[in-house]
């Protein structure tokens, strides 16, 4: 008995079918059809096994290279690829979530193979760790489960008109050099930063010293004076109990009084005590002092001392901090509960004006001692001053903890300039550098962005002092300016005909853009306080520069970006494409030339050169 379909209904013959020749027919082909759907289906099967085997284990042959991630480490998902979450017409739709993407290999130029995904409808997904390698982009996961995309991982600061010499240097108020890693310590001995960027060894560099300068200047005048705690003024003391100094139990004839220093006239608190760091020393126990981290005192040594300080971090550990008469700039020990900063070995008896930053100091010592946390500046961060300690014999005044020292840091960097100025006006970088295509610069050599920021430094050190050495020592430092780059100096002229200031006086010279801009700030902010030969001096270096850099601006201008410096030009090597934090410090030197200069010029640029950071890039032919 069979059954026939007629219009979606069935019907059943009773009669017995007869086979006749159209049958047998009809049942061979659909044997043959159910065979053919077999054996097409087992090869696909095959094919499929055949192909992953292969796509897992690509050869490093010919131009394709093996995959750059494997699989199971790469950054897809299930949730990744999800698509419940869809963007259309500006709103934000539910949709059923689904997950129908496949791995396939995709050929990148024809070179490389990675894995991607391909979805039936939403069509072939790259891993976004190739995206944002390959394309330069960045973009994070935020809390609400959206990402965001960023053509550059750099943003352009404002700037707040009018640019004056004793104004905030650009948006320095919100640099934390300190804080760099490249930072080892703020030295006891200067009050300014030691570097370890190109030696291990640590070097004062004075490009970091002036940054260093400009930054605590700018927090100066935004933050006004501290909140302080005068812990001794030299007119009162006490001892024994809270907020009083207290001897030690053993005396060893250890004794405080007030009595006049016979150099300054003044009131002064004179201390006397062993001097080893394993005694007790004199202490004074801090009632409140939260909220303040920093530290000032004016302090005198008669013999060998040292004032130390108890702190307790965030954390709740606790940290002894000493100020030593040693050369040892930094030091620590017992896993950084204990470090040292050296004072100097050559200057006791000499007043010495010590304003620390606590937190930052004890930050230093922990990563000096290797201590795994040392990045985690919040549970780091100073929580109170606990103790105050005085050993050996010598007299303290003015000793008190504030919320912040930066007018101390600020005149730490003018002096530092003052005192290790060469004979020629320059400031020398100790160590050698290399840039590729060049001869190495020899230890010893000048910057013109140093020499430039240096005297940004000290035309706002004398506008607020009056204190003549600082001018002085600004006028000094122009003349590098005008001696050429291979005689020493930092001056190179470009085919000819436009004089550049070479932040990296190299042979063959380099041309770099932001170092060149410094450099002139620098001498604007000198000219506008200096007077008669050296005013002349320096608006003659001046000139020369801006008429230099409006006439090569474009030569920097890639179409996408911006370029470090002209080296692809002089010596014919590939560009050196400015780095997006790079660009945008273009953009907002551009910005505080427009606000000096008035020419359109560096309006339209930095307007044009901010489009390129949202992938605006210039049109082509």
């Amino acid at each position: 008995m069979v059954f026939a379909w007629f219009r979606g209904q069935s019907l059943m013959v009773k009669q017995p079918c007869v086979r006749c020749h159209s049958c047998e027919m009809w049942f061979r082909f659909q044997a043959a059809l159910r065979m053919g759907v077999k054996v097409v289906s087992f090869t696909a099967l095959a094919a499929i096994l055949i192909w992953s085997i292969d796509v897992s284990s690509v050869p490093e042959t010919g131009s394709v290279q093996s995959f750059e991630k494997d699989v199971q480490s790469d950054e897809w998902s299930s949730h990744e690829i999800d698509d419940s979450l869809l963007y259309q017409g500006g709103q934000h739709r539910k949709r059923k979530a689904r997950n129908d993407a496949r791995e396939i290999p995709c050929l990148i130029n024809g070179e490389s193979l990675i894995s991607c995904r391909r979805s039936t409808k939403a069509g072939v997904f790259l891993p976004w760790t190739f995206i944002k390698d390959y394309f330069e982009v960045s973009g994070w996961d935020e809390a609400n489960g959206t990402f965001r995309f960023q053509h550059s991982y750099a943003s352009v600061q404002r700037l707040k008109p009018p640019y004056k010499p004793g104004s905030n240097f650009m948006n320095f108020g919100d640099f934390n050099v300190g804080h760099r890693e490249r930072v080892k310590c703020i030295t006891a001995t200067e009050g300014v930063p030691l570097t370890t960027q190109w030696s291990d060894s640590g070097y004062h560099y004075p490009i970091q010293v002036a940054q260093y300068g400009l930054s605590h200047h700018a927090k100066s005048r935004q933050l006004g004076q501290p909140r302080r705690l005068v812990l001794e003024d030299g007119d009162r003391v006490k001892v024994g109990g809270q907020e009083q100094w207290v001897l030690p139990k053993r005396q060893d004839n250890s004794a405080v009084q007030l009595l006049q220093d016979p150099g300054t006239k003044l009131n002064v608190l004179d201390f006397k005590t062993s001097d080893s760091l394993t005694a007790p020393g004199i202490s004074l126990s801090i009632r409140d002092s939260k909220n303040i981290s920093c530290m000032s005192v004016d302090l005198k040594f008669t013999s060998n001392g040292s004032l130390s300080v108890l702190i307790m971090l965030a954390n709740k550990a606790r940290v002894r901090i000493h100020y030593i008469q040693s050369d040892t700039l930094i030091a620590a020990e017992n896993g950084g509960l204990n470090i040292y900063y050296g004072l100097g070995s050559q200057r006791r008896a000499q007043w010495i004006h010590l304003a620390r930053d606590l937190s930052l100091d004890a930050l230093k010592g922990l990563k000096l001692a290797g201590d795994p946390a040392s990045n985690a500046r919040r549970e780091l961060a100073l929580s109170r001053v606990l103790e105050i300690r005085l050993r050996g014999m010598g007299m303290v005044d003015n000793l008190e903890l504030k919320a912040h020292v930066h007018k101390d840091q600020f005149f730490y960097t003018a002096d530092w300039f003052v005192r290790h100025q060469d004979t020629k006006g320059g400031w020398q970088i100790p160590c050698p550098r290399k840039l590729i295509g060049t001869a190495v610069l020899q230890p010893g050599w000048y910057s013109a962005m140093g020499q430039g920021q240096a005297l940004s430094v000290l035309a706002r050190a004398f506008l607020m002092t009056g204190y003549r050495p600082y001018l002085e020592a600004a006028a000094r430092g122009l003349h590098p300016f005008e001696v050429d780059s291979s005689q020493g100096g930092v001056k190179a002229v470009f085919f000819n005909r436009y004089v550049w200031y070479e932040e990296y006086p190299t042979q063959p010279s380099s041309f770099v853009l932001n170092g060149f801009i410094y450099s002139l700030l620098g001498v604007y902010d000198f000219k506008e306080v200096a007077q008669g030969k050296e005013k002349v001096m320096a608006e003659r270096i001046y000139q020369a520069g801006m008429s230099s850099l409006k006439a090569m601006l474009m030569m920097f201008d890639s179409g996408v970006g911006t370029l470090y410096d002209l080296r692809h030009v002089v010596i014919g090597i590939e560009p050196n494409r400015a780095r997006w934090d790079y660009h945008t410090t273009h953009i907002e030197l551009l910005m505080q030339l427009a606000n000096i200069d008035g020419d359109p010029l560096f309006t339209s640029t930095h307007k044009r050169w901010q489009r390129y950071l949202v992938g605006k890039w210039a049109r082509h032919n």
